[in-house]
């Protein structure tokens, strides 16, 4: 783990995962597969925009489009986030981060994954 806390941003792609992956067997934390740290990333994001830690423009910057939804407030929430484009209009952002933020409420009300994360969510199974 020191040696992967030691490299530059600059450092090779491949030796970066594989120290990466390592660190991780260390810690006996399994590698999530794609879908599952999609998942995960969709769930930071909609609890960090609802806790007000991130801005819509923060949940658009960091969305990868090669994630994939598992239920129905995932897919609408990476929907409304995929519609943000830097042209939009100040009436239209405003609606945009309205919808976003409302996606969000729904996503972390609906999700056990925030327990994954550390966070305590709403939902009880």
């Amino acid at each position: 783990m020191r040696e992967l806390a030691g490299l530059s941003r600059r450092s090779d792609a491949t030796e970066i995962r594989e120290l990466y992956v390592q660190a991780l067997h260390e810690l006996g934390v399994p590698l999530p597969d794609e879908k599952a740290a999609g998942r995960r990333l969709l769930a930071s994001l909609a609890f960090g925009l609802a806790r007000g830690e991130l801005s819509p423009g923060d949940v658009s910057d960091r969305l990868s489009m090669a994630v994939a939804a598992g239920t129905h407030e995932e897919a609408r929430f990476l929907s409304v986030a995929a519609h943000y484009s830097e042209w939009i209009g100040p009436d239209e952002l405003s609606r945009w981060e309205h919808d976003l933020r409302s996606a969000a409420h729904s996503l972390t009300a609906s999700t056990t994954l925030g327990t994954a994360l550390g966070i305590l969510s709403s939902r009880r199974d």
